[in-house]
C-alpha cells in the first residue's frame, strides 16, 4: 500500500505531460496529422504508456477540452479571490487571461481551433458555454446590457482576440493598455 501515492503522482504527471505535449503540437498546427507514438515522444514516454491514458487521440482531445477549461477556470477564479469589487475582478482576470494565453499558445490555439478539434458543432458550443462560465461568475450581480452567458461570450472573446493579435501580428499590450482595455470593455457591457 506504500507504493499507491508515488504511483498516482507519477500518473499524474505522466498524462500533463501527455496534454503538454498535445497542447505543443497543436501550437505548431500538428496535432491533427499527428500519431501517438509523436505525442508520446514529445511527451518523452513510450507509445504504450500514452495509450494507457488516451486510446485514441479523439479521447485526449476529450481530455484536453476538459484540461483547457481547468486551467481557464483557475486563472480567472484567482482574481476573483483578489477583491469583492465585480469591476476589479472582470479587469484582473480579463488582464490574467490575456497573459495566461501568451505564456501558453497551445492552450490558445486549442480554444482559437475548437471547431476543428472537437467531434461536431453542439460539443463547440458546449465548450465555449463551459469555458466562459467562470467570467460569467463574476459578472453575474453585475446590471449588463446583455444576458450574462453572452456578455461573458463578448468579454472572452475579446480577450482571446487580444491574444490572436499578440500572436499573429506581434503586438502585446503593456499592463496600462490592459487595464484600459478591459474598463472600456466593461463600459460596453454594463448599464449605467
Amino acid at each position: 500500500m506504500t507504493g499507491t501515492k508515488p504511483l498516482y503522482k507519477h500518473t499524474f504527471r505522466e498524462r500533463k505531460a501527455i496534454l503538454e505535449a498535445a497542447l505543443l503540437m497543436i501550437k505548431e498546427g500538428r496535432f491533427q496529422h499527428s500519431i501517438m507514438s509523436e505525442i508520446a515522444f514529445h511527451a518523452r514516454l513510450t507509445e504504450s504508456t500514452a495509450l494507457q491514458f488516451f486510446p485514441s487521440r479523439v479521447k485526449l482531445a476529450e481530455e484536453l477540452e476538459t484540461y483547457v477549461k481547468s486551467e481557464v477556470a483557475i486563472v480567472v477564479s484567482a482574481e476573483i479571490e483578489l477583491s469583492s469589487e465585480a469591476m476589479i475582478q472582470f479587469q484582473n482576470a480579463s488582464i490574467a487571461l490575456y497573459k495566461f494565453y501568451l505564456r501558453n499558445p497551445g492552450v490558445f490555439k486549442f480554444i482559437d481551433q475548437a471547431s476543428i478539434t472537437l467531434s461536431n458543432s453542439e460539443a463547440v458550443r458546449q465548450f465555449h458555454k463551459e469555458l466562459n462560465k467562470p467570467i460569467e461568475k463574476i459578472i453575474e450581480t453585475t446590471a449588463l446590457r446583455f444576458p450574462n452567458d453572452v456578455s461573458a461570450a463578448i468579454a472572452h472573446n475579446n480577450i482571446l482576440g487580444l491574444a490572436k493579435i499578440a500572436f499573429e501580428q506581434h503586438v502585446i499590450l503593456s499592463k496600462e493598455e490592459l487595464k484600459k482595455f478591459s474598463a472600456s470593455l466593461w463600459r460596453t457591457l454594463t448599464k449605467k
